[in-house]
């Protein structure tokens, strides 16, 4: 058993500590430093209240988040100082502590270091083990602070200790997954020690014991290392007796099994470079032949590793004609686009309902031009290929109006259940309506009603009933309009057309104004910006976690050990997950996965005002930098801080370092030409266009840009949101057009603005922007 000896009596009270590692039948003793790493490199000034001799563990909890990492570590440090805190507030804060030390030391472990810094890292790593040594008695964290015991002896090259705690976790009451991980490492550890025949022995053992799991696969990556390195050094590095009865052809044999399964189940995974080595070495030095399947296997790999030549040669070496499509793939990644197109017609000759031909027909089509394009997907339209819709969708966006609707009506005709047939539907009934008149409209309200009854699943069909409600109204049919209206709110409550059917419902049953695209409303800026806004706590869902006894769980969360909490399995708390997510600084994933699970409950029937989904709510709609954005909102065109947040979370989901296609960057995806344009009417200099990932300049740059445009359209919301995606002279070019009633029917703008992208980018921030007022001032 592996044990720390703690000298009670004298802790703290010496400068150093005496620390006895029992490894098995030998004894010795290293001496570690009392813990003070931080204190020493760093000068960070803590605050005020962190500084009394009688810091309680709460306060210093309450006060972990607003600190930086070497903060965090001075504090802890000073904390563990001091002789009036209870055992357990030792352990957990031992634990903390220690988290941040093998952060560090996993930070720098790959780095070149001189002999200075090498003794310097290997005391930290005594020092941390010291440290969750201390951690063990914590309950909670018994088998976390064995476990992390071991990655840092790991590091350390203490392999002793390594294998004891392993060992003495195998004893614990752990889970299957645990028990596969722990002999995982084990295995490993033997490896690094060249103990091939226990390691060979727990590998074997793996598989049998957790067949289908990663580590089984990475236990067969192992196994076929031995035996190919036994191949390479003529059955003389390795004990031979721990093959049994393998020949020098079994070898191989086993080599292929273990390496090709691998490639097989994990084509692109941590050891698929090596292996595709090693199985290059075996074909040349050993002229070994693979099978058709193989060869396949091995040119997939490849590919997705981005090794295109060698793939290329495998694809071919596997059967040329079967694999045409593959090899277009190749070609088009090598830059060889018109032997892609030839290799693509050549293989959908024998095989034009393979799979792969699809993709490869989408791989030709983005390098081509719009019309080459059309020409490339016309010349499909006339084979057997199997995918006709996406032939005929891929026709109908790049044809002329006429023509292209024919490929729409074509496609709804005979695929009527096509991924493409609710957006063809749609196409079709909204040229319709531009040129249709009076009477005559009606008949395109009842299309859009059957096809929001046919489509009812998809996204667009609260578009078919709100046009549907837009329709009977223009017709003077208010009751008809207010009754498609209701469905489509009821229906789909936070869809851009379900919130624009409930304005306009509004207006029918009350005549209220329909304020909708007016999205600078004035409120009180005081509301939302009094302290800076932190994702609120999930206290159900932790209350929860206590009921349900996740004792690791809840003491990670407690201990503020957040990117480890997220490890545990909390999949199946969506309300922890995207709390945890965003603590982590991941907002992107943190709202998408609360607003997910809105749109879920919301089809169970709950609404926002169920108070257990107000987390949820603010989770959805975060109120991340507020400060910022309320600083450089006031006294702007920008009346409304909600405005901004709308943007910033269509823009980049609050990710301070976003960067598009087209670089725009940071929190509001500024292009750099136009940042610039901008800060010198600022007075201010951009040196390099990484300051823009600075929150407070990006912020105060795109506030001021979307306030410009906001006075240039005349406090139109609408024209200054389409202007700061599309640019200001598309909208002013889209305005002059006579057929266009924007001043009659903002509606009919944005459905018929020419960029799509556009069109998408101005509902999806209009709906964040009503969205946000709902959770935050419930209207």
């Amino acid at each position: 058993m592996y044990l720390l000896l703690r000298a009670v009596c004298c802790r703290y009270l010496i400068p150093l500590l005496s620390v006895v590692f029992l490894c098995n039948s030998c004894v010795y003793e290293k001496r570690v430093p009392t813990p003070n790493y931080y204190e020493q490199q760093y000068s960070s000034s803590l605050p005020m209240e962190l500084q009394s001799n009688s810091l309680r563990f709460e306060q210093l909890l309450a006060a972990f988040d607003i600190l930086n990492s070497q903060q965090r570590g001075v504090v802890l440090e000073q904390f563990l100082k001091r002789k009036q805190i209870s055992s357990e507030e030792r352990a957990q804060a031992s634990y903390m502590l220690a988290r941040l030390y093998e952060q560090d030391i996993e930070t720098g472990k790959d780095k070149p270091i001189d002999k200075s810094k090498k003794i310097l890292t290997k005391s930290l790593c005594d020092q941390t083990i010291f440290l969750f040594n201390q951690a063990e008695i914590y309950s909670p964290l018994k088998i976390k602070s064995l476990w992390h015991i071991s990655e840092v002896a790991t590091i350390s090259g203490e392999e002793k200790i390594v294998r004891q705690v392993l060992n003495e976790m195998l004893g614990q009451n752990i889970g299957s997954d645990e028990t596969n991980a722990v002999q995982y490492a084990l295995a490993q550890s033997y490896m690094r020690t060249d103990e091939i025949d226990k390691a060979f022995d727990l590998l074997k053992k793996i598989r049998t014991t957790f067949p289908h799991t990663d580590y089984a696969l990475g236990a067969g990556y192992y196994l076929g290392t031995f035996a190919y390195t036994q191949l390479e050094q003529n059955n003389k590095a390795i004990k031979k007796q721990i093959y049994e009865n393998m020949l020098l052809s079994g070898l191989v044999k086993a080599i292929l099994a273990y390496y090709l399964e691998y490639l097989q189940l994990s084509p692109s995974g941590r050891f698929a470079e090596d292996t595709l080595a090693k199985l290059k070495s075996l074909e040349s030095k050993h002229k070994v032949s693979f099978k058709e399947n193989e060869l396949a296997i091995i040119a997939n790999a490849y590919f997705l590793n981005e090794q295109y030549t060698p793939a290329l040669i495998y694809w071919k070496k596997a059967n040329i004609d079967k694999h045409r499509f593959e090899i277009a793939q190749c070609l088009i990644k090598l830059g060889q686009v018109a032997a892609a197109q030839q290799s693509f017609f050549k293989g959908l000759e024998k095989y034009p309902h393979d799979k792969s031909s699809l993709p490869a027909a989408l791989s030709i089509s983005k390098q081509l031009n719009n019309t080459d394009a059309f020409k490339f997907w016309s010349r499909l339209h006339n084979t057997k290929f199997v995918y006709q819709d996406e032939v005929l969708w891929n026709m109908a966006i790049r044809a002329p109006l006429a023509p292209g609707l024919n490929f729409y009506q074509e496609l709804l005709v005979h695929y009527p259940n096509s991924k493409y047939a609710v957006d063809a539907q749609w196409r079709i009934l909204w040229q319709k309506y531009k040129a249709s008149k009076g009477k005559a409209l009606q008949a395109v309200a009842n299309s859009c009603i059957f096809a929001a009854n046919k489509y009812s699943n998809s996204q667009l069909a609260p578009r078919f009933l709100f046009w549907a409600g837009k329709i009977f109204e223009a017709l003077s049919s208010k009751q008809q309009a207010a009754k498609y209206y209701a469905k489509a709110t009821a229906t789909f409550p936070h869809n851009y057309y379900g919130q624009r059917a409930k304005f306009r419902l509004l207006t029918i049953k009350s005549g209220a104004k329909d304020n909708y695209f007016e999205m600078s409303l004035p409120v009180s800026f005081e509301r939302l910006s009094a302290k800076g806004w932190t994702w609120p706590y999930p206290a159900a869902a932790i209350a929860e976690l206590n009921s349900k006894n996740e004792n690791t769980l809840v003491a990670l969360i407690y201990l503020k050990q957040y990117e480890e909490a997220l490890t545990q399995g909390v999949g199946s708390y969506p309300e922890l997950n995207a709390w945890l997510l965003g603590k982590t600084e991941q907002p992107m994933p943190a709202i998408n996965i609360a607003f997910k699970n809105l749109e879920e409950s919301g089809a169970k029937g709950n609404t926002m005002t169920n108070p257990d989904n107000v987390l949820l709510w603010q989770y959805s709609f975060p109120l991340l930098y507020n400060q910022q954005v309320d600083k450089y909102s006031r006294g702007t065109s920008i009346r409304d801080p909600l405005l901004m947040h709308a943007l910033i979370r269509e823009e980049s989901r609050y990710n301070p370092y976003a960067v598009s296609k087209s670089n725009a960057l940071g929190l509001c995806q500024l292009m750099p030409q136009t940042a610039n344009a901008v800060a010198i009417g600022l007075g201010l200099h951009i040196a390099s266009n990484t300051q823009l990932f600075q929150p407070d300049l990006n912020i105060k740059i795109g506030a001021t840009y979307l306030s410009s445009l906001l006075n240039g359209f005349h406090g139109s919301s609408l024209l200054a949101i389409a202007a700061y995606n599309a640019g200001a002279g598309a909208v002013k070019a889209k305005l002059s057009d006579k057929k266009n009633f924007v001043v009659k029917d903002p509606d009919y703008f944005v459905e018929d603005f020419p960029y799509r992208e556009t069109r998408d980018y101005i509902r999806k921030v209009i709906s964040s922007y009503w969205l946000y007022r709902q959770t935050y001032y419930g209207s």
